[in-house]
């Protein structure tokens, strides 16, 4: 049978939601479900057809593009949402050799004053990139909709070049992915990323088919012009041979046919002013096969650690964001770090030059903030989000502040930070001092060496861990290391903190993902073992000993609903608190040091809906917090 793509599009809606369609030469009989009757107003059974004869001779609904059946259907599959997740197949074709790869990525990564290489194999894994859908509609002398789309690199939060999303989108999905790792995607960042690269999509068109109608608007207005000029000068001639007492009532008639002509210019622009209103409505993971490689970029002496991403279906690496200040602009390699053209200044430095191939122009993009991907993690509990620091408490820095000088000789750190991770992993002693009541202390006193796997989110370990590797260290801020560590066949992007001075410095925290803020928890979506390992080794090993009432409440109430590193946290404000609260219950003690914790971690929770968490009182709740943040001795994180 032979119809528009309208009654297509409706018989496909209702087959979907249940109806039986029966499709003949000429019409389509559908058996509507209850429910679908009475959304549509429709009987239970009709015939529908698009062939205006056919409706005419026999009587059919004729259902073609306009039928408010379509607008119907629509408005309802728009208000549903199209969201969902796919694996793209993998090539058949051979993956680029290592060194292919390294030619090109020097051509499509220049960095001043230093030279990329590769390190180790390339790595083959999915990077999950987000699909934006929307439904653009453009009102002006004529009304009408577009679909706009764009496709964002979840891990950098950068659009996709339309060549590359072009080539992405024309992939092939399959129903099962292959055993391999995922790029754990920051979904709110590429997600404005998205909206905003859509609605800048929507302005151009906008912008295009505006331009397109000013012939016509001038036409048009010119034509208005003549008239009212032509009006004015008839009410003028006539004022000049009336008498002196009616010349008032022409200057009247004048001033409203002016004003007449205003109304009707702007009636004219407005006619032909061109003006887009975004309706997003579709959002696709896509899981793309890429090739993963670490990178080191080198300057004489210097060594700096970067990561990227090749997608293997369109053929091209994907950008990356400057490591200091999260720019997507062309790298520099300084003396102290690497940086891009922003937050180094765009300095000529004289000293090590690199070799002529490496140095090549930067290009410039639009500024977003970013921060460097965690590794992957499927899952997480969707139950607290991230919030920005407000606008008035915090400065905005031109780039990642400078290490002290006294902390930046502290030590060999990678050596330092290969013994901890290695030691206490394999189940022996940490190697370095750990600051007592701390997070990491906390951990480690309550699970043993178990502790620090349930940190970095790893698979639960019935036996020690041996052989772990440092594969990356970068010194953020003063008391702020983040890396990259291999446990077995598992890799962990980490951050370090450390407490205390540069003459006797102390472990604190490790969270299971790189961040850019230390006072900040890993996000939920790289987080997705931690919760029930937790469970599972309570089951196996029992809750730890020593705990008091407040404590016992953290474990039976908070494991349900926050994540371990908060917890740890808790923990660790209650018992730097002196573990006292006088006068206050042990509920409402522990919602308010709860409330102190997400407050320190820049996380959004009501504090009604903490309250009610535990079982407290609401005010009791905010006088505990005030009481116990009062007893806590200051940080130097």
């Amino acid at each position: 049978m032979s119809m528009e793509s309208g009654l297509r599009f409706f018989l496909r809606y209702v087959e979907a939601h249940g109806a039986v369609v029966l499709e003949e030469e000429d019409q389509a009989l559908v058996h509507l479900t209850d429910s679908l009757r009475q959304d549509f107003a429709l009987p239970q059974e009709l015939a529908l057809t698009s062939d205006a004869e056919v409706a005419q001779e026999g009587g059919q609904l004729l259902v073609i593009a306009g039928h408010p059946l379509l607008e119907a259907a629509a408005e309802r599959v728009l208000q549903q949402g199209d969201a969902g997740w796919a694996a793209l197949a993998w090539p058949r074709t051979t993956p680029p050799a290592k060194e292919t790869l390294l030619e090109g990525l020097r051509g499509f990564y220049p960095v001043e004053h230093g030279r990329v290489d590769i390190v180790g194999e390339p790595e083959p894994l999915y990077v999950p990139l987000l699909q934006i859908g929307a439904l653009v509609s453009f009102t002006g002398e004529n009304r009408f909709l577009e679909r706009m789309e764009t496709l964002v690199d979840a891990i950098e939060a950068l659009a996709l070049p339309p060549a590359a999303a072009a080539r992405i989108l024309q992939a092939p999905a399959v129903p099962q992915p292959e055993a391999l790792s995922v790029l754990a995607p920051r979904f709110e960042e590429a997600l404005g990323v998205g909206l905003r690269e859509v609605e800048r999509q929507a302005a151009g068109r906008a912008q295009a088919l505006a331009a397109e109608a000013q012939k016509a608007l001038g036409e048009e207005l010119e034509r208005a012009e003549a008239y009212y000029q032509a009006q004015l000068q008839q009410i003028a001639h006539r004022r000049e041979s009336a008498a002196a007492e009616r010349q008032g009532l022409y200057d009247d008639q004048a001033r409203v046919t002016s004003e007449e002509a205003l109304r009707r210019r702007g009636e004219i622009e407005e006619k032909y002013g061109v003006r887009g209103s975004v309706r997003p409505f579709r959002l696709h993971l896509l899981l793309a096969p890429a090739l993963h490689l670490d990178l080191e970029v080198r300057r004489g002496e210097r060594c700096y650690p970067l990561a990227c991403n090749y997608l293997l279906e369109a053929q091209t690496f994907l950008r990356l964001r400057c490591p200091s200040c999260g720019e997507a602009m062309g790298l520099v390699a300084g003396r102290q770090e690497l940086g891009c053209l922003s937050c180094q200044g765009a300095k000529v430095e004289s000293a090590d030059p690199p070799p002529e191939s490496a140095m090549r122009p930067a290009v410039t993009a639009k500024k977003a903030p970013a921060s460097p991907p965690a590794r992957l993690v499927q899952g997480g509990r969707p139950r607290q989000t991230q919030r920005k620091p407000k606008e008035d408490s915090v400065a905005k820095p031109k780039g990642r502040p400078q290490a002290p000088e006294a902390w930046r000789r502290w030590g060999p750190l990678p050596e330092l930070a290969q013994d901890f991770f290695s030691g206490v992993l394999a189940g022996g002693a940490p190697g370095m001092p750990i600051a007592r009541n701390s997070p990491l202390d906390i951990a480690l006193r309550f699970f043993g060496w178990r502790g620090l796997h349930l940190v970095l989110d790893l698979p639960y370990p019935d036996v020690p861990a041996q052989g772990s590797r440092l594969l990356q260290l970068n010194l953020l801020e003063g008391h702020h290391l983040t890396g990259r560590l291999q446990v077995g066949h598992v890799r962990r992007e980490f951050t370090l903190l450390l407490q205390g001075s540069a003459d006797e410095p102390t472990l604190w925290e490790v969270l299971p993902c790189r961040l850019s803020s230390p006072y900040r928890l890993a996000p939920l979506n790289a987080l997705g073992h931690q919760l029930e390992a937790m469970g599972e080794m309570a089951e196996h090993h029992g809750a730890p000993g020593g705990l008091d009432e407040v404590e016992w409440l953290f474990l039976s109430v908070g494991a349900e609903r926050w994540q371990f590193s908060l917890m740890l946290r808790a923990f660790s404000v209650w018992r730097r608190a002196g573990r006292k609260a006088p006068g206050i219950s042990a509920r409402a003690a522990a919602s308010g040091v709860f409330q102190i914790a997400l407050d320190e971690s820049g996380l959004t929770a009501n504090e009604n809906m903490v309250a009610e968490t535990f079982g407290a009182d609401p005010l009791r709740t905010r006088q505990a917090a005030e009481a116990i943040a009062q007893r806590l001795p200051r940080l130097l994180l």
